[in-house]
């Protein structure tokens, strides 16, 4: 992705010229801004910025880190609010050494980037809370020259995306939050996600992994995202697999999700020997019960479709007899060698066996007609071809 900047980066340099030499130099060597021109000029200038008080970036300020300037943008406990984006071309700290800075967006009809980086920049965040726009922080490739950002602190909330990856930028995450947002983290094509601490929770979707590369050591976590259905969505893998290139630590917790059976979830990469330890295999686990994680001899984990993968429900109208049929629905994937479904029921104390067979495989998807009594509880589960695995919830008369 490209834009043309220049003239903005142009006017900034202006303005850095015109009224750099009215702002205060705090204790330490740190320029205070009350204004955003005041703000606008010491980002272009380079150095120290404090806000020292909140301030508002209106439609014609475009502040802007270029290349070759070294700036810290300490929020200072306030608020700055934009409906345009901090560019980042050269280095850019982000910080707050106050109670509560927020960068935030302004402008809900005409939503944009939090902080662009490309042209080579790069971006650390050590502290404060970017939220409310498209991309919270966005990485992107220009003329080969790829954008960086390392978190080690501070938060991402309320946005679109939270962090998103363009072909070959690079994203290191050791502390911090991403939550709150639609996507948490987006990885490119030929970018690098690489996280050793910190947590990305309560998203609609943690990191979706196309062909980039998410590489994991240390205190990672990745879990507690659902999209508005429910369903948990923590690290989607597309076409890569996880790497693990060093140990997990008794904090990580990743869960996973796949489309493709047998697909490779985690694989060890510069480390162990190639081969992922039991205890960091340990540390994943499957967003769904549709899905099996197993570590392989070769040592790496692998996603497997589980022996029975079953969804179903019965419907029981309000004031009827409990002591007539029901029909239960479901839907089931059996293993090949596999023919029967058996389910479970259990009335008080006592218990029984209830058995539904069919010769045709294909035929299993639909409805069956079964006895039950008031308090049964049904449970799926295999009854032959396979591990007995009960994957689904009990039904109690609703689905």
């Amino acid at each position: 992705m490209k834009r043309n900047k220049t003239l903005s980066v142009l006017t900034a340099l202006a303005l850095a010229l015109t009224l750099l030499p009215a702002a205060a130099l705090a204790d330490g060597g740190w320029t205070n801004a009350a204004t955003a021109d005041a703000l606008v000029a010491a980002l272009a200038a380079g150095g120290n910025v404090r806000l020292s008080a909140n301030v508002t970036l209106g439609a014609d300020h475009w502040p802007a880190v270029g290349e070759g300037k070294t700036a810290t943008l300490d929020l200072n406990g306030h608020t700055l609010t934009s409906v345009n984006d901090i560019s980042v071309y050269g280095a850019l700290t982000l910080t707050d050494g106050g109670s509560g800075g927020r960068f935030v967006f302004s402008n809900e009809a005409n939503p944009n980037y939090g902080i662009y980086v490309s042209y080579g920049g790069k971006l650390t965040m050590s502290g404060g809370t970017i939220s409310g726009f498209i991309y919270g922080v966005g990485l992107f490739n220009n003329d080969e020259r790829r954008g960086s950002f390392t978190m080690t602190g501070g938060a991402i909330t309320g946005c679109d995306t939270g962090v998103s990856l363009d072909e070959g930028s690079t994203f290191t995450m050791t502390g911090g939050r991403i939550s709150d947002n639609s996507y948490g983290v987006s990885v490119g094509s030929g970018a690098a996600f690489t996280m050793t601490g910190g947590r990305i929770s309560d998203n609609a979707w943690g990191v979706s992994v196309g062909s980039g590369a998410f590489s994991v050591s240390g205190e990672p976590v990745v879990s507690g995202n659902r999209d508005d259905y429910g369903t948990a969505r923590d690290v989607f893998l597309g076409d890569t697999a996880i790497r693990v290139t060093g140990k997990l630590g008794a904090g990580a917790s990743l869960g996973v999700h796949s489309e493709t059976d047998g697909f490779t979830a985690a694989q060890a990469v510069d480390y162990n020997g190639g081969k992922l330890t039991a205890a960091d295999a340990a540390k994943f686990f499957s967003d769904s019960s549709r899905w099996n994680l197993r570590l392989a001899d070769n040592g790496t984990l692998t996603l497997a479709e589980a022996p029975a993968y079953i969804e179903g429900y019965f419907y029981v109208a309000e004031g009827e007899e409990y002591d007539g049929l029901a029909t239960l629905n479901y839907s089931a994937k059996l293993p090949a060698d596999a023919n029967t479904l058996v389910i479970a029921a259990a009335y008080d104390a006592e218990g029984r066996l209830l058995e539904v067979q069919t010769d045709d495989r294909n035929a299993i998807d639909g409805g069956f007609v079964l006895p039950h009594a008031e308090g049964y509880t049904y449970r799926l589960m295999l009854a032959d071809g396979g591990t007995f695995a009960p994957l689904c919830p009990a039904w109690r008369g609703q689905p």
